[in-house]
């Protein structure tokens, strides 16, 4: 924002004034730039007004966020999907605003039989400047056969049902009607955006997350996606795929280091050192063992080691080696 005020002050005065100057190496520019950067690190260091990222939902509080809605009513049916596809899907903040029916597509088989998985392609514009284009790997919505009750592709055919065919707007998700208990399920408009932008903050607040001090936004879901998916071993060039983005750079903001996350890295560690401890105490305990072995007969260790090596069928052979046998009557 910065810079782009200083080319833009720059051309101004240019077009204007005919001056022409640099506010880059301009000394007084210079000097609030730096009164500006001095302010910013003042900023981070104070925790209450530093910016904080999308926080990262634990598995339990995303669990319970799924359960207490009613997929039996309009608005616990929309909020119920757009969580499971917010995570799933690794959605943006807005992305689920955005969301259109086109983008979804049933996958079939070589038998034109449906294969239970829903294609997701959507048409980003954030980074398109030279036109609409889709995505170049399609995301599905894949069926949850070990939880039925969470089962996007489920969930999706209900909505579409429950749509209606006097629905034309090609939006995913609609407004619900205040009298669906008699007429239709949802109105012919979409919900609005900015409503849509506090859902995840709405359903944190209702199973007790402090979102005063957690930030919780729709993005959130994406993070937790992310997060998860790394704890799990999955590489970075995986998860671009799964996000989006052209790069692995992008993905580095979303591997927030929670708990769970530190508590696995360090157990890692402990894991390796006490494998190496176990290692050199097992050898230490076979050297003496050893050593206790051969004093017992008077013999020195190495040639313990002989005897050992030439056992065979026919009885043990010695080979090279000095006996100091004492009788005492």
């Amino acid at each position: 924002m910065w810079n782009s005020t200083a080319k833009q002050l720059k051309f101004f005065f240019f077009e204007n004034y005919q001056v022409k100057f640099d506010p880059f190496n301009d000394v007084e520019f210079k000097c609030a730039r730096a009164a500006r950067d001095a302010k910013r690190r003042e900023l981070q260091r104070d925790p209450e007004k530093r910016k904080k990222s999308a926080a990262v939902l634990r598995g339990e509080d995303y669990k319970e966020i799924l359960n207490i809605w009613d997929e039996d009513t309009p608005n616990g049916l929309q909020k119920k999907i757009f969580y499971i596809a917010s995570h799933e899907l690794a959605w943006r903040g807005g992305e689920g605003a955005a969301a259109k029916i086109e983008h979804f597509t049933k996958e079939f088989d070589t038998k034109n039989n449906f294969t239970g998985r829903i294609e997701y392609n959507p048409i980003f514009t954030k980074t398109t400047q030279g036109g609409s284009k889709k995505l170049s790997d399609s995301k599905w919505l894949i069926k949850n056969t070990q939880n039925p009750e969470v089962c996007p592709v489920r969930l999706f055919h209900k909505l579409i049902e429950k749509r209606g065919n006097s629905i034309q707007v090609d939006r995913l998700f609609l407004t619900p009607n205040p009298n669906w208990t008699s007429s239709n399920w949802f109105k012919n408009c979409p919900v609005g955006r900015n409503t849509m932008s506090t859902w995840f903050k709405e359903a944190a607040t209702k199973v007790g997350i402090d979102t005063k001090k957690v930030k919780i936004t729709n993005h959130s879901a994406r993070a937790t996606a992310v997060s998860n998916l790394a704890k799990k071993g999955v590489s970075e060039q995986q998860l671009i795929k799964i996000t989006g983005h052209s790069n692995s750079q992008s993905i580095k903001p979303y591997l927030q280091m929670d708990t769970e996350h530190h508590h696995n890295v360090v157990n890692a560690m402990r894991s390796e050192i006490k494998s190496v401890e176990k290692g050199e105490q097992s050898t230490a305990s076979s050297e003496a063992s050893t050593s206790r072995s051969t004093s017992s007969i008077g013999l020195e260790p190495e040639f313990h080691k002989q005897i050992s090596n030439n056992n065979n069928s026919n009885g043990i052979v010695y080979n090279n080696c000095i006996f100091n046998i004492t009788n005492h009557y």
